[in-house]
C-alpha cells in the first residue's frame, strides 16, 4: 500500500481486513474502534474504543485484567480475548501467565511484528516476552463489549468478582 501523507491535526479513518502496521516521522496517536453489531449473539457486541499502544509503550513483563462484571448473577462477558503485538522473534520465549506458549503468531503485513489472539479466563494475567510486546483484553457479551490495552491491572472492587458470603467460604476450605 503507498504512503498516506496527514497534514497536522488531520485524521485517517479505515476499516481494518487484517492487522496494520503503522509508521510516522512525528508522533501520532492511534485509536481503534469496534464497531457494534446488531444482534443478540453472545460473541457480539456494543461498540468500542481504545487508545492502541505503539511498541514505544511496551513493555517485557505485562499484566492485564480479563475485566468481567455481573449483572443478576450472570456473567457480563461470555468471551474474553488476550492479543500479545511482537517482534516476531520475541514470541519463541512468551509465557503466559508462567506457563510457555509455543506457536507461530500471524504476520503484521509490512514489518517485523506478528500477533496472536488467545481465549483467557476471567482475571488478571501476566504476559513475559524475551523483547517489549504490547497487550490488548477484550470482552464481548450479549450486547456488550470493553477493550483495553495492556497494564490495565483492575483494582479488586465487589462488582467485578462474585460476593461470598462466610459459610460459602468456611464450605470451600
Amino acid at each position: 500500500e503507498s504512503p498516506v501523507v496527514v497534514e497536522p491535526g488531520g485524521f485517517i479513518e479505515r476499516e481494518l481486513t487484517q492487522a496494520m502496521h503503522i509508521q510516522a516521522s512525528d508522533p501520532v496517536l492511534v485509536m481503534q474502534m469496534v464497531a457494534s453489531q446488531n444482534s443478540d449473539n453472545a460473541s457480539t457486541g456494543n461498540a468500542a474504543l481504545f487508545t492502541a499502544l505503539g511498541p514505544s509503550q511496551w513493555n517485557k513483563t505485562i499484566s492485564s485484567t480479563a475485566m468481567q462484571v455481573r449483572q443478576s448473577g450472570a456473567k457480563r462477558y461470555a468471551i474474553q480475548y488476550l492479543t500479545v503485538i511482537a517482534d516476531t522473534s520475541a514470541f519463541r520465549n512468551l509465557v503466559i501467565d508462567g506457563q510457555p506458549y509455543d506457536f507461530t503468531p500471524k504476520p503484521i503485513p509490512g514489518s517485523s511484528y506478528g500477533y496472536f489472539i488467545r481465549k483467557v479466563a476471567d482475571g488478571t494475567h501476566t504476559v513475559e516476552c524475551s523483547s517489549p510486546c504490547g497487550v490488548t483484553m477484550s470482552g464481548v457479551g450479549s450486547l456488550h463489549r470493553y477493550s483495553s490495552p495492556g497494564d490495565i491491572r483492575y483494582p479488586v472492587q465487589p462488582y467485578l468478582l462474585p460476593r461470598f458470603s462466610v459459610p460459602d467460604i468456611e464450605a470451600a476450605t
